[in-house]
């Protein structure tokens, strides 16, 4: 495949603060179908993959009306460079995006306490799991949704970087497909994934299954959005006043 060229995708503003990456191996959605990859080798799993867990999520109406606003809210920021509700600009990355989504939807995502080199997106995984419900299969509208090993975060030269990306659920298909929202090589773009089809990126007849979410960097080889995948991730349904003082 031949190699896109470097792009900036979100800048780091602290060591600590972001899941993404200047010099990061996110690509655009301009990728060939994918022809044999039935032998491709997965990526290292995330080391927290086994402390998944679905605790299960009441809400009703209510929660059915979060969601809804937060699939309304990511489409509305498709196609522009960073989130700004209000006054306020969120950082220019893929967490500070989903952040921005749900903010503009009445949803506060707050912080787990600090852990030493971890990623926002990282902190975004543990606050979820105390709060809300974790699980890596039933994808809902509004969902968090977690990548692993998007990029050499630690500059090693291995697939073994947990917690590199994140997006919102808008919709999902028929067929299963989830269409989510993220920011990605300075834009914030609508990809698709399709757990059921992991290493297929188009069918034969050309339908979008999976993007290519990481390139090719030296020996870690190229990943769709399936074969990134951690978990998806809700929230219960804010407060009526959080949502009446957006």
């Amino acid at each position: 495949m031949r190699l896109l060229p470097l792009v900036t995708l979100c800048p780091l503003l602290l060591p600590l603060a972001t899941g993404c990456s200047i010099k990061a191996g996110h690509v655009r959605p301009r990728d060939p179908v994918l022809s044999s990859p039935a032998d491709r080798a997965l990526p290292t799993p995330s080391p927290w993959r086994g402390l998944l867990d679905d605790p299960g999520l009441e809400g009703g109406p209510a929660l059915d009306a979060q969601r809804a606003r937060l699939a309304e809210a990511a489409g509305t920021f498709v196609g522009k460079g960073r989130v700004v509700v209000g006054q306020k600009p969120f950082r220019a990355d893929c967490s500070g995006t989903v952040r921005g989504i749900y903010a503009a939807a009445g949803v506060p995502l707050g912080r787990a306490p600090a852990v030493a080199g971890q990623s926002d997106t990282a902190n975004l995984y543990r606050y979820v799991q105390q709060h809300g419900s974790i699980r890596t299969a039933d994808p809902a509208v509004g969902d968090l949704i977690f990548f692993d090993h998007t990029y050499d975060r630690n500059k090693d030269g291995k697939a073994n970087d947990a917690f590199s990306h994140i997006g919102v659920v808008e919709r999902v298909l028929d067929d299963g497909t989830v269409v989510f929202v993220h920011r990605v090589s300075g834009r914030i773009l609508r990809y698709r994934m399709n757990l059921a089809r992991p290493h297929v990126r188009r069918t034969p007849e050309g339908q979008r299954v999976n993007h290519l979410l990481r390139r090719k960097h030296g020996s870690i080889p190229e990943a769709t959005t399936a074969e990134l995948f951690v978990a998806y991730g809700s929230l219960p349904a804010a407060p009526a006043a959080t949502v009446a003082s957006r």
